[in-house]
Parts: structure tokens; sequence; C-alpha cells
């Protein structure tokens, strides 16, 4: 279809009321007790509604928009939604309402296209604190933050490591037995895909770890000899690495997803519905209990017209284990959008 697009924004309102009713005797009731901070397990529960996509890659995935709701008890729900509409006619917005009124004046026709795409996943969400850590120290200031591991997207035959926005990654060189730090494309760097062993910019990046050993992550892990390009030449840093204890990690496993599907073209439409019973995992991080949730969306299924269904290529099944990795954008770097918070159900 055209380039001409429309994407959508909702909003969510919330409010709270109380209600005093009289005492029921005149004597004084001694004061209650201090409200006890909500553990780990209840935080873990509690309702939210998320919307998205917000941050510097908004609009550049593959889906226009998406709305996740947690529910208590673990549950979750995930609406994707894509959605485009064009005329024949459209170098730019302004040129297509002009070539439709001309086109209309002189009796022409003109196509009209809409296309839109909704997938539904539901199904369980387990939160967890991750394993991440955090750097400072750097002149590259974007690489001074949290970084939580992902075993789900392995480079040089480790997991790697993101920056809770998705900007930014660690990765394990092999050529040079450290840890490099670099970014997606959208970002300005080489992206994840392009770092890897025989890939053409293997071992490239902004900032390296020491020399790893028997245990290359605990190079990670060490602020000991690091360097980062400073002016085109790499020069000693003063890292400090330190665990972070405030990034929070989920997984969403789910059964079933489900498409629905409208195609407009002039006067011909159709709306199609279609379920995909297939096991699906995938992850979310997020840097406290309320902030800005970074999600991995998943490789979907491909529902046919006909109604079948078929694992994408990307979404790879290993007996009946689900897959958790994820998809990619058309940049080759992981498909993933920033939810913000909207209102608590």
């Amino acid at each position: 279809f055209g380039s001409s697009c429309r994407f959508f924004s909702s909003s969510c309102p919330n409010g709270t009321s109380q209600h005093h009713g009289p005492l029921s005797t005149p004597t004084m009731a001694p004061p209650p007790p201090p409200p006890q901070a909500p553990t780990a397990a209840a935080q873990a529960q509690e309702a939210e509604s998320l919307i998205g996509p917000h941050g510097q890659d908004a609009g550049l995935g593959n889906w226009s928009s998406a709305r996740l709701e947690l529910r208590t008890g673990g549950r979750f729900d995930l609406e994707l939604w894509r959605f485009y509409e064009s005329f024949a006619h459209q170098p730019s917005d302004a040129a297509a309402i002009e070539a439709r009124r001309a086109a209309e004046a002189e009796g022409r026709p003109v196509t009209h296209q809409i296309a839109e795409v909704r997938a539904t996943v539901a199904g369980t969400c387990r939160v967890g604190r991750a394993d991440a850590l955090r750097l400072r120290g750097l002149q590259r200031q974007e690489l001074n933050q949290a970084f939580a591991k992902d075993a789900s997207r392995m480079v040089g035959g480790h997991p790697t490591w993101w920056s809770v926005d998705g900007q930014c990654f660690l990765y394990f060189s092999e050529e040079h037995s450290h840890w490099k730090a670099n970014a997606v494309r959208t970002a300005g760097g080489d992206g994840v895909c392009n770092v890897g062993l025989g890939k053409k910019k293997a071992g490239r990046g902004w900032a390296h770890s020491g020399v790893a050993g028997e245990d290359p992550e605990q190079a990670l892990r060490s602020g000991e000899g690091w360097f980062e390009v400073l002016e085109g030449d790499w020069e000693h840093a003063e890292v400090e690495v330190k665990e972070c204890v405030d990034v929070f990690a989920l997984e969403f496993s789910s059964k079933q997803v489900v498409f629905e599907e409208r195609y407009k073209c002039g006067d011909e439409s159709s709306e199609e519905k279609h379920r995909a019973d297939e096991a699906i995992v995938f992850h979310g991080w997020r840097l406290g209990r309320a902030g800005d949730l970074r999600l991995v969306l998943p490789a979907m299924p491909e529902a046919h017209v006909d109604g079948e269904v078929e694992a994408a290529p990307s979404l790879e099944v290993v007996g009946d284990a689900p897959s958790a990795v994820g998809a990619t954008n058309f940049l080759g770097d992981p498909d993933s959008v920033v939810l913000r918070r909207c209102a608590r159900l």
C-alpha cells in the first residue's frame, strides 16, 4: 500500500474515591498500624495498563501500536495493531487530497486502500528481578546506564545485555575475547545482527571490557581493563560496574494468537478472523516496578486466508518447547516497543 499512514493513540481515565462512615462508638479507637509496603509477590500481581509505542524508535517496528494489560493472578492480554491507508495518487497527504479532488471532478476513479491487522495474545506472565549491571564512567553517556541480560538473543555464544530503553547492547566478541558496547542502527550503532563473528561489522563497538578468562562474564562484571573510543583512538577508561537490583524481567507465555484482518480496496472489502494455536514465549524489561516497559515482541505465526496456520520462518520451535526468540524489525534489530503506564485497572 502507499505511504500515507495514520497512527492512533488512546487515553485512559483514572480516578479514585473514598467514603468515611460515622464512628460506631464515641470512644477513641487506637490508631491503625502504619501501612506495610507490599511484598514483591504482591507487587508482581498488581494490575496495570500500558500503551505505546514511546521513545526514539516509536513507529519503526512491525506494529503501529500496542496495548498491554497486566492483570491480577499473573495473567496478561496484549493487543497489537497495524493500520495503513492510502489513495492511488499520493506523493504526499496534500497532493493526495488535491489529486482525489481532480480525479473526482474529471470522473476518473480513485482507489482507496485500507489494511488493518489486529493480533491479540493472552496468557500468563511471570515477574522477577533481572540479572542486570550498571555501567558508570564512560564518556559516551548513553552507555552509563543499566543493562539487563537477555539469554534469548545470543552473540558469540553468550547472551547479550540490553539497556532498558533497548537502544544500546553489550555483546561478547569472539575474535577479541572481550565484551563490546554497541547500539541498534536507529541509535547510530551497527545493529546486533551485524556484529557477530563473520558478519560485516564483527567485533565493532564504542567501548570494550578487559580480556576474558575462563568465565567470560567475569570480565563484563569487572571494571578493570576497559577501553573507549575517543576521537578515533582507543583510550583507557575508568569504569565502575555494579549489580543493578532495580531492573525487573517479565516472561510472557501464550498458547494462542487471534488475528483479525480487514482489507478494503475501492468498492471491495473483506474481514477475516483466524486463530493460531501455537505456543510462544517473549520477554520484557523495566527499570523499577512503575517505569517504562521495553517489550520485545514475539515472532507471530502466520494465518493464511484459507484459515491454515504455519509458523513464521523466524519462530524457531524445537520439539514441544516454545521459542523465546523475538521478531526483528526491517533493520534486523529486535522488534521491540516501549510501553508506558496508562492507568491501574
